[in-house]
């Protein structure tokens, strides 16, 4: 986790040691404990932070932006960007971080594909205009 401070812009890392088992009904907040360093006691408590947290890193050898991964008759596809436009590319998927999406098989490393606005492409698409397949 990385705990920063809303007065003072100060950062720190540490570790979840307890997560409450209660949430609040309307913030759906809970309580947590996390471990830092304070060598110069700058942590206090009830001191107002902001907390960000990973759950755990993956290196994947393929990863695409998660807009660029649409569904067209119930697979995932990326479209792939080709000399006239942009060619439907079936790909498995794998993890997603919300933000990525690992491509497990069906597109190399470095393809050039349609990271933001895919969905505009879909519709084209659809209507037969987006480019020649090859």
């Amino acid at each position: 986790v990385t705990i920063t401070s809303a007065a003072n812009d100060t950062a720190a890392t540490g570790k979840v040691s307890y997560v409450g088992n209660l949430l609040g009904e309307q913030t759906r907040a809970a309580k947590a404990r996390v471990v830092i360093a304070n060598p110069n006691m700058a942590w206090r408590p009830g001191l107002f932070v902001n907390a960000a947290m990973k759950r755990g890193e993956k290196n994947v050898p393929v990863a695409v932006a998660a807009d660029a991964v649409q569904t067209i008759d119930g697979k995932s596809v990326v479209f792939v960007k080709v000399e006239k436009g942009f060619k439907v590319q079936p790909v498995k998927i794998g993890s997603s971080d919300g933000r990525l999406v690992e491509i497990v098989e069906g597109l190399p490393a470095g393809s050039q594909y349609a990271a933001s606005n895919s969905f505009v492409v879909k519709a084209e698409q659809g209507k037969g205009s987006a480019g020649h397949e090859d």
